[in-house]
């Protein structure tokens, strides 16, 4: 219609695994602490050797292993875990948190198909119903995925509906408020993961 922005959607309501994602529902969890009062962005977490990958494993994106401080603040954590999409910072972050806090920040974005280290046979609304737009057999084929993945321990999972409410709510300065979406946006549009989007858009446009 004239005037309204165009909407398109595919298969939204299709799981999968989140992934790298849910560091962006990790970083509205522990914004929210800072907010509150319950996170120093000056605390020094620690950098377990453990959140550190394994020999033959891909290092990480931010932090050498071998040149890696013992601790890290908060903020510098927060700005790796969304600018390099660092898994030891991400990991050092959920010391901060569960996924009981970080299931009810989802859920407080807007994001109502989106868990936390669960085994998706134990919920309420497995296998999900499709949708209008959803594909039935790409529907089976990601439950019977995540069902064969949920054998070897609990996953976290997301829809492509719910990154979508993240990003609309981001960009409306309604991830907690409009303070910690600006912080959000700001370490996002460092992201130095450059080579997929951002490669195909002209020279000099802005990406988070």
């Amino acid at each position: 219609q004239p005037g309204e922005d165009p909407e398109f959607s595919q298969n939204e309501d299709i799981p999968f695994l989140a992934a790298s994602l849910y560091k962006l529902v990790l970083l509205a969890d522990v914004y929210e602490g800072i907010q509150n009062g319950l996170v120093s962005p000056d605390a020094e977490l620690l950098l377990m050797p453990e959140y550190f990958p394994l020999e033959g494993e891909p290092a990480d994106s931010y932090f050498d292993a071998d040149t890696a401080p013992e601790t890290v603040t908060v903020t510098e954590a927060l700005f790796a875990t969304g600018a390099y999409s660092s898994n030891v910072a991400a990991l050092a972050l959920l010391s901060l948190t569960d996924e009981i806090s970080l299931e009810a920040t989802a859920r407080e974005i807007g994001m109502d198909h989106t868990y936390f280290y669960v085994d998706p046979r134990d919920l309420a609304e497995w296998p999900p119903t499709p949708g209008p737009d959803d594909d039935p057999e790409a529907m089976a084929e990601s439950v019977a995925f995540i069902e064969s993945m949920a054998d070897d321990g609990p996953l976290m999972i997301t829809t492509p509906r719910d990154i979508a409410t993240y990003f609309n709510a981001l960009l409306s300065d309604e991830i907690i408020d409009a303070d910690v979406s600006a912080q959000i946006l700001e370490i996002l549009t460092q992201q130095v993961v450059d080579d997929r989007f951002p490669c195909l858009l002209p020279e000099g446009t802005e990406m988070a």
